[in-house]
């Protein structure tokens, strides 16, 4: 997989400090986004959307082709935290895509894996690499618990099964209980 110049704007979007997340990053971009509820198939055309983005912005490579390649887990939780901008959207805060991003890594306990955790030599190491792609397997396997404690959008009080839902769906119920006073946005 390419990691130029796409891969390093996608890092400037969510605000990456270079050297504490960048082995993290890498191993997002890797991974596959995939989905069993067909309605999900839409967060990979957000995260590819991204690629147009970037491409209009005049920084498209033309040795890159990205558009044959699926949609990574880092462009997916990218086009999420989008969304979930969108959705509470702020004029005074501006964009807070990064935000949101940061909150679904810590949700997803991936937030754990910074690069001075890793010692690249050592074998156990090179395990703990596995267990971020296990993490995210899990999530896009709907194997977290029906609360949605293990995907991206953790609720305390849910009011339905997180695993039976939509992507989007999970997102607005973490939305309503985490972001929503009065029935009015924070």
């Amino acid at each position: 997989m390419y990691y130029g110049e796409y891969f390093d704007w996608l890092c400037e979007l969510i605000n990456l400090k270079p050297g504490k997340f960048d082995i993290l990053m890498h191993e997002l971009y890797k991974l596959e986004f995939y989905w069993v509820t067909n309605l999900d198939s839409d967060r990979a055309e957000d995260g590819k959307i991204l690629r147009g983005e970037f491409r209009n912005r005049g920084m498209f490579e033309s040795k890159e082709d990205l558009e044959r390649q699926p949609c990574s887990v880092l462009e997916a939780l990218i086009g999420l935290s989008r969304k979930m901008d969108y959705i509470l959207d702020d004029e005074d805060r501006g964009d807070r895509t990064r935000i949101w991003f940061w909150e679904m890594i810590g949700n997803l306990k991936l937030d754990e894996f910074t690069d001075e955790s890793f010692d690249t030599s050592r074998a156990q190491d090179w395990k703990r690499l596995d267990r971020i792609s296990e993490i995210c397997n899990h999530w896009l396997s709907r194997e977290f618990n029906n609360n949605g404690f293990g995907s991206p959008f953790p609720l305390f009080n849910p009011h339905r099964n997180q695993r039976e839902i939509t992507m989007i769906d999970q997102l607005n119920d973490y939305i309503m209980e985490k972001y929503m006073v009065n029935d009015e946005l924070m």
